[in-house]
């Protein structure tokens, strides 16, 4: 029975040296890495809008400034009376917000002339074919899809209206509408 007993204290002792032995060398062959940091969420806000427009009219042209409300100019109203006349509206447009935009589309409006009197059709096709409007950059270039408006930047808008000088005279009032352009920022 006593060297049952040796046997199974030798036994114990051999495991424990055993798991000694293995926890030794598991911690000389393994590695703790570590990643430690932190990251902060800033507030951003989006804020491209237009601010009070001028305009210049030329001839014997007479306007009503645009009303402003944030991104739509609405109820600007000209009066070409004699072909050459032309108003140009400056429009200044803003981001004011924290992220860079572009522009996404550029969509105009198909001018629709409507007449009055006999010659309703007739002046309807001399005026549709003598009015011209267009929006570009103040320098004349066009404005077109993936233009940047970086964050704290502001860009002024031309938008002309123009009756050809070579327009061929008409017998009564037309009045032209559909003049709308739509310019769609997105986040850059």
């Amino acid at each position: 029975m006593e060297k049952g007993r040796k046997v199974k204290v030798l036994m114990i002792v051999a495991l424990i040296i055993t798991v000694i032995g293995l926890s030794v060398a598991y911690s000389a062959m393994s590695e703790l890495l570590e990643i430690k940091g932190s990251a902060t969420v800033n507030s951003s806000n989006w804020d491209i809008h237009f601010e009070t427009p001028s305009a210049n009219s030329y001839g014997d042209s007479e306007y009503t400034l645009p009303l402003v409300d944030k991104t739509s100019l609405t109820d600007y109203k000209v009066i070409l009376s004699t072909p050459g006349d032309k108003v140009e509206y400056i429009i200044p447009v803003v981001n004011s917000g924290s992220i860079d935009a572009r522009i996404d589309e550029v969509v105009k409006g198909e001018k629709i002339c409507t007449g009055t009197g006999p010659n309703r059709e007739e002046d309807e096709a001399k005026v549709c074919s003598s009015i011209s409007y267009n929006i570009t950059y103040i320098d004349g270039s066009e404005i077109k899809v993936g233009d940047k408006l970086k964050k704290n930047e502001k860009k002024e808008l031309k938008l002309v209206l123009e009756y050809d000088k070579n327009a061929e005279k008409i017998t009564e009032d037309v009045q032209v509408t559909n003049l709308d352009i739509d310019i769609n920022y997105v986040e850059d």
